[in-house]
């Protein structure tokens, strides 16, 4: 009776065992036979001075015609590169062109300035400085991203749906730059990327578990544009970016980020400040008198604002103003206004531009057991999840 008893308490912890490797373990999927999609990622502008090291032998390269200029080098921790007049420097070794790429025949990650980055590093020299760009494989790129954009401890619903969302952001942006010299940036105007560094186990698998899912609408690829927190309700991407009218970001009632730290905001700025920063972005404004709100779309999102200056009424675009007076401040469209006799006091709902997936409301939905196709459903209308391969051959 012992012995049976020893055996089934063995034969459970091996399950629990097993259960925990495939858990915390990874889904590969490989594509045999299919060309990895490439994304150019610029992780830095403007350098004059950098360091990057690898582990492997490295070749530095051509980026236009592949040839060959410095080969298998080694590329220890502290390796500089320096801008110079008419070259670029790497390890005291003058290379006279425009452009170099640094690839490594085995694979191994690079380190630029103390981040680790798989794939291959360009290098642009401009008037200003260097720009580096990270070429990368696409999923590559989606394991040091979404670490970065949500929580890695959200529940995995809300993981994947952010990893199929900005999937799709970063093809749609890849198809459309072709011929730029780089896709996507590493901060807020694209997508924020922290490289190999950032990446964590929980959104790795995420990301490798939606492998090369995107989202679709009447067989386009749809931009998964998302944001922080919505404060209600998503914003049409006509009302923030102009253009054809999309289906799938539209707008929809979204009332569940209120668990976010953002869904309510508030904000105190002296007049003279906001008076000064506007005038910076080419306004001339002697003084203002006083600050009321315009008109709102559905969304609750203001389309101007009105400013009073001597006996004058002016119309400032709302993103101008919120670019003037800074988006950390007045972290949304949708706002209050409050007159004191030297400030403005702003109260406010959500953080961002309000177009496409809310990453609040998708974890508040997850929470409530919502899969990730419902989640993405529900915040991109009338779109559906297929393979990108059947995108980008198009």
């Amino acid at each position: 009776m012992e012995k049976e008893k020893v055996a089934r308490y063995g034969l459970l912890l091996l399950l629990i065992a097993a259960l925990l490797f495939l858990f915390f373990l990874p889904f590969k999927h490989y594509r045999e036979g299919k060309k990895p999609f490439i994304v150019r990622v610029r992780i830095a502008r403007d350098v004059q001075e950098a360091s990057i090291s690898s582990k492997g032998r490295c070749n530095i390269i051509s980026p236009d015609t592949g040839q060959i200029f410095l080969k298998d080098v080694p590329l220890p921790i502290g390796t500089q590169v320096i801008l110079g007049e008419n070259s670029i420097i790497v390890a005291g070794t003058k290379i006279g062109k425009k452009k170099i790429r640094f690839t490594s025949p085995s694979k191994k990650d690079f380190k630029f300035n103390g981040t680790l980055y798989h794939g291959e590093i360009d290098m642009i020299r401009g008037k200003g400085g260097l720009t580096v760009i990270n070429r990368v494989e696409i999923e590559d790129y989606l394991k040091g991203v979404i670490p970065k954009e949500v929580n890695n401890f959200w529940p995995m619903s809300a993981l994947k749906a952010q990893a199929i969302a900005s999937r799709s952001f970063a093809v749609s942006r890849a198809l459309r730059r072709k011929k730029e010299a780089y896709d996507l940036t590493a901060d807020i105007f694209s997508q924020v990327y922290g490289g190999r560094s950032a990446e964590r186990w929980r959104t790795t698998r995420a990301v490798e578990t939606t492998a090369g899912r995107v989202l679709e609408y009447n067989g386009k690829l749809v931009p998964g544009y998302f944001h922080s927190c919505c404060g209600g309700h998503t914003e049409d991407i006509t009302r923030v970016w102009g253009g054809p009218t999309l289906p799938p970001l539209g707008g929809v009632k979204s009332p569940w980020c209120r668990w976010s730290p953002y869904f309510r905001w508030r904000v105190k700025i002296p007049t003279r400040t906001i008076m000064e920063k506007l005038n910076a972005r080419g306004y001339y404004f002697t003084k203002i008198n006083d600050i009321r709100e315009g008109p709102r779309d559905s969304s609750g999102r203001m389309e101007y604002i009105r400013i009073k200056s001597g006996n004058k009424w002016f119309e400032v675009p709302i993103r101008d103003f919120l670019d003037a007076v800074g988006r950390r401040s007045l972290k949304s469209e949708n706002f209050k206004i409050k007159k004191y006799p030297f400030f403005y006091m702003f109260s406010g709902y959500g953080w961002g531009h309000g177009v496409g997936l809310c990453q609040w409301c998708a974890f508040s939905l997850s929470v409530r057991w919502w899969n990730e196709k419902r989640i993405l459903a529900y915040f991109y209308p009338g779109s559906s999840i297929v393979d990108m391969r059947g995108m980008i051959e198009k």
